[in-house]
């Protein structure tokens, strides 16, 4: 993979290309459609060891890739890769505010490097804890009638299905969707609805058939209109978007039952498994997720499923051109790959090819 070389002495490389990934079907949400995803790759290159770090960037974080590039720049690496993780993290929290998903590009190359120099799977050099099989979800975004259809087929193999919602027509795609398949499934909403009255009658048509969770049902803010669902409704509510790190978890942790944690939004694995620790505490579901993103940033976050009550890291399977290979699917389950670090390796098609913007 061809990009921008940001260091290179002390037998230390540190490199960062921009990437396009592309939708296998056009990614329709409540607020919109796109075929693409921007994403940030950094490389980190020590001797016979390289380490991979992503930022994948979604609208809704509302980061660009040069945004991205120029936070990288900023970091000292040279330290950083001989710095304690948790010091590292620090350091790289401490340049800017926000730009959450490049502070996790960063502290998921470093972890990836250390697990590698260690010889053993990032797992095990973290001591999380492991469990076998993890089963995904598997995402079935807005669809017409003869999509479903192709999308239930692809989706055979797995045990759960993530069915996105957020409209009007939210009911009959609810009938759509039970029509071709009895399987189990949560409703992700991507804070489509916006009238609470409405928002309960499809909740309730939502519990009726079954649904396992809701999650983000409204817009960042309205953890009021929260509240008034879930003692309506008896289906659990999960937030998203409302939650990005640690500290605002805790702020409105009270109002939903549980959290959907994104390395993305965490700014880094160990914050991820902090909020993870706090939920299991405090008796909240957890859901492990990712952003549209590719098996590099998917992998990493499976080395935290262990902790997970649901696992939605299906993304790799929702694109097209993913550029490393990872995590595999075996019978609707997660399969982690066998070398040390994360485990993921630039596929073979990527090595020689220029990056595509």
């Amino acid at each position: 993979m061809k990009g921008e070389v940001l260091y290179s002495n002390h037998g230390l490389t540190v490199t960062v290309s921009t990437y396009a990934l592309l939708f296998k079907y056009p990614f329709r949400l409540a607020h919109g459609s796109r075929k693409r995803t921007s994403a940030v790759f950094l490389t980190l290159r020590e001797g016979e060891i390289t380490a991979y770090g992503e930022a994948a960037l979604p609208p809704y974080l509302g980061t660009e890739a040069d945004q991205v590039i120029e936070f990288l720049r900023r970091l000292s690496f040279r330290q950083m890769v001989n710095l304690p993780l948790s010091e590292a993290a620090q350091q790289i929290d401490a340049v800017a505010s926000g730009m959450h998903a490049a502070k996790t590009c960063a502290d998921m190359a470093l972890h990836d490097l250390h697990a590698r120099r260690a010889g053993v799977s990032l797992r095990d050099f973290l001591n999380f804890p492991g469990k076998e099989p993890v089963h995904t979800t598997y995402t079935l975004g807005l669809s017409t009638p003869r999509e479903l259809r192709v999308k239930l087929r692809e989706a055979d193999p797995f045990r759960m299905l993530k069915l996105k919602l957020g409209g009007p027509d939210d009911t009959e795609r609810i009938k759509q969707f039970r029509q071709l398949t009895a399987k189990p499934f949560c409703a992700d909403i991507n804070q489509g609805w916006t009238d609470r009255t409405q928002a309960a009658r499809t909740a309730e048509v939502l519990g009726a058939e079954g649904c396992i969770f809701i999650e983000q049902p409204f817009a960042p803010g309205r953890e009021g209109d929260v509240q008034w669902l879930r003692e309506r409704v008896p289906v659990p509510v999960i937030a998203d978007e409302s939650v990005r790190r640690y500290d605002e978890m805790m702020q409105v942790i009270s109002v939903y039952d549980g959290v959907n944690i994104k390395l993305m939004k965490s700014a880094g694995i160990r914050e991820a498994a902090a909020m993870t620790a706090e939920l299991r505490r405090r008796g909240k579901t957890v859901v492990l997720g990712a952003m549209a993103e590719s098996s590099c940033g998917a992998t990493a976050a499976a080395h935290l499923a262990g902790e997970a009550d649901y696992v939605d890291l299906d993304a790799p399977l929702l694109i097209t051109n993913d550029p490393f290979s990872g995590i595999t699917y075996r019978n609707g389950a997660v399969v982690l790959p066998e070398q040390p670090g994360t485990g993921v390796q630039l596929s073979d098609d990527t090595r020689s090819a220029r990056t595509p913007h």
